[in-house]
């Protein structure tokens, strides 16, 4: 029993020494990304579509854009911008820009859109002969943010989104239904706002619901079942969880696993232990930051290892835009802990981390405002090297 524990404990420190050194080896590098000077209100909130190097903003001026990252060194290509709809929902309005869904041939992007009565509704663009078209959702009206999912079935692809609750006006409430059946659409049982993301299984979505009456910040972890209806709880107690993600990891054997946020401080891993089909927690990662406070977690799978990216504060307020943050990457093997901080030492508000992959690099296209201390620091979008 001894014995046991002090491998383990050899083990642990080894780890530890190699996840040190390979961290200390890595140097942040924030490459500020050029792209044309009339190009209306800058890039905003940048959405990727990571299979394609596609990425799709709205800005202030209520116009859809989109453009692309080259294959070979993630730089914007300066060449390949454009202006696809008008009358678009910026994010800043809604908590969230456009979105990608995969199509039958090529992704769509779904997004919100104002009408001739300046009620949102929701709008799809697709590529069709190589020129983008756009159509509004029909019977969409008032429903708005909508996501999309890129795992599904070509011909059936599916969106959540938000809307009026019917027998609650004041409550916003998420709906579900396949892109092109209007008539799919229904209610996710219990779902307040914000709505869900697909899992990689393309008929669960999870998303976090208020479990205790009268207090809608206080939330749990669940699935909904699109095809038999089944709402599942996934964790229980403690603190609140929010920013819910699942996929097959092949840290657990590419089994369904997710993560949430929690008290908006750390991470929680769980995985669907094969032989019990029942979620097992397995741990929880948080970065050793002196900024506590983590947002805008999203995963990726890149040549056999998740990694997460991350904005860590020192604040709780996820909506400044004048507190400095940092940049985290985190991977989620129990055996293997791994950390690293992407990003410099420049002081700058750094927002909307989104990961990407080119032909031989994972990288990270994010969002740089300059902070109180420093107002004259560059802003724009810029690249972050991962070192893989």
């Amino acid at each position: 029993m001894i014995r046991k524990n002090s491998s383990s404990a050899i083990f642990a420190i080894i780890t530890l020494l190699i996840c040190k050194s390979a961290w200390a080896e890595f140097i942040p590098s924030e490459i500020k990304l050029d792209y044309p000077r009339d190009i209306t209100g800058g890039i905003v909130d940048p959405e990727i579509a990571a299979s394609r190097l596609l990425f799709a903003w709205t800005n202030q001026q209520r116009e859809l854009w989109v453009g692309r990252l080259s294959p070979f060194t993630g730089e914007i290509l300066a060449d390949q911008f454009v202006k696809v709809d008008t009358n678009a929902v910026p994010a800043y309005a809604i908590g969230n820009g456009p979105e990608w869904v995969e199509g039958a041939n090529s992704p769509s992007i779904i997004y919100t859109k104002y009408n001739e009565n300046g009620q949102f509704i929701l709008a799809r663009a697709y590529l069709k002969n190589g020129q983008w078209n756009t159509v509004v959702l029909a019977n969409s009206e008032g429903k708005y943010g909508p996501i999309g999912n890129l795992n599904y079935p070509n011909n059936r692809p599916v969106i959540n989104y938000l809307g009026r609750d019917p027998d609650t006006p004041k409550k916003q409430t998420t709906y579900w239904r396949y892109l092109n059946a209007p008539s799919s659409e229904e209610i996710v049982p219990g779902s307040e706002s914000p709505n869900g993301r697909w899992a990689e299984d393309p008929q669960e979505l999870v998303l976090s619901i208020p479990t205790i009456p009268g207090n809608p910040d206080y939330r749990q972890a669940f699935s909904y079942n699109i095809n038999n209806k089944q709402m599942t709880q996934l964790t229980f107690g403690g603190e609140s969880k929010s920013a819910v993600f699942m996929w097959r990891a092949p840290e657990f054997d590419y089994q369904p696993t997710f993560f949430v946020l929690t008290g908006e401080r750390y991470l929680q891993i769980y995985y669907l232990d094969q032989e019990t089909s029942l979620w097992t927690y397995s741990h929880a990662i948080s970065p050793p930051s002196s900024n506590t406070w983590l947002w805008s977690p999203e995963p990726i799978v890149y040549k056999g290892r998740t990694f997460i990216s991350m904005v860590a504060s020192p604040s709780d307020n996820q909506k400044s835009r004048s507190i400095p943050t940092e940049i985290w990457l985190a991977g989620i093997d129990p055996q293997r802990p791994f950390y690293r901080k992407l990003s410099d030492d420049t002081i700058a508000v750094r927002k909307d981390p989104e990961l990407f992959t080119t032909r031989n690099q994972l990288y990270v296209l994010f969002q740089r405002i300059a902070s109180e201390e420093e107002p004259n620091i560059g802003t724009g979008v810029f690249r972050l090297n991962t070192g893989f």
